[in-house]
């Protein structure tokens, strides 16, 4: 569970970023 957090944490910026490109 805990990695699962941490990827989705991860992703959450990523996809910010790309989004906001």
């Amino acid at each position: 569970m805990m990695r699962k957090r941490i990827f989705k944490n991860k992703k959450t910026p990523l996809l910010f970023a790309i989004l906001s490109t």
